[in-house]
């Protein structure tokens, strides 16, 4: 439920960032931890621990830590080349 929440520390964090706010001043407009800059850290670094591709945690991590736009994250989740996701021993799903 948090996730669609006006109470969500995460969705506000996130809204603040949409509307052209760095990771900071989303901070300390916020005044409270939102977990979730942590969680995207830590994805990202399990994904590069393990040599998975985690393309939407690497734009939120870039969006976060990098000051990557949204837009401009977006524009690069869209044009990824286009090949399979699933891991070669699932493909046969």
């Amino acid at each position: 439920m948090t996730c669609f929440s006006d109470h969500s520390r995460n969705m506000r964090l996130g809204l603040a960032i949409g509307r052209g706010k760095t990771m900071e001043e989303a901070l300390s407009e916020l005044g409270q931890v939102a977990e979730g800059i942590y969680t995207a850290k830590a994805l990202k670094k399990m994904g590069e621990n393990a040599g998975v591709e985690l393309p939407i945690v690497n734009v939120v991590y870039d969006i976060l830590y990098n000051n990557l736009l949204p837009a401009e994250a977006l524009r690069t989740l869209l044009l990824r080349d286009l090949k399979p996701e699933l891991p070669p021993a699932m493909q046969w799903m």
